[in-house]
């Protein structure tokens, strides 16, 4: 059983970005794991903690990404809102165009009720192909 003292934080980030590192470079789990027993002098149970931490880094990273585009995007939206020239404030053009603006930035925050959506055929009944559609499936194509 390894007996290694603690790392300080320093060693310990050098250490999740080299395990990055060969995660990038498709190394195969196992190989990660003993790669990092071997190096470190670690228990397999830490080696796994190591990419596990790599693995949620780029989790964080990814999604903080998409926050920080989604926040400019609603920035962009709003300040399209404001520019609105005076003369079209209040008309029938400029309420429109700040209602569609409006409807993007709730779609961007995801704060709209969810829409159900449901196919169905002619007064509702469940969708069926058509005789066309059978005849081209199954008798130019040698169907049954």
């Amino acid at each position: 059983m390894p007996n290694t003292p603690r790392v300080d934080k320093v060693e310990y980030e050098r250490r999740i970005r080299i395990v990055q590192e060969w995660l990038v470079d498709d190394w195969p789990y196992q190989d990660v794991i003993s790669q990092i027993i071997k190096k470190w002098d670690l228990e397999e149970r830490q080696a796994k903690r190591y990419i596990k931490c790599a693995r949620e880094r780029w989790s964080k990273a990814a999604q903080a990404e998409i926050n920080e585009k989604l926040a400019r995007r609603i920035e962009s939206l709003q300040k399209l809102k404001r520019s609105m020239k005076a003369e079209y404030i209040g008309t029938p053009a400029g309420m429109h165009a700040q209602l569609a603006v409006e409807k993007e930035i709730i779609k961007l925050e995801g704060i709209a009720a969810p829409q159900k959506l449901e196919h169905s055929g002619k007064d509702g009944k469940p969708l069926m192909p058509t005789e066309t559609v059978h005849r081209v499936i199954f008798e130019d194509y040698g169907g049954a």
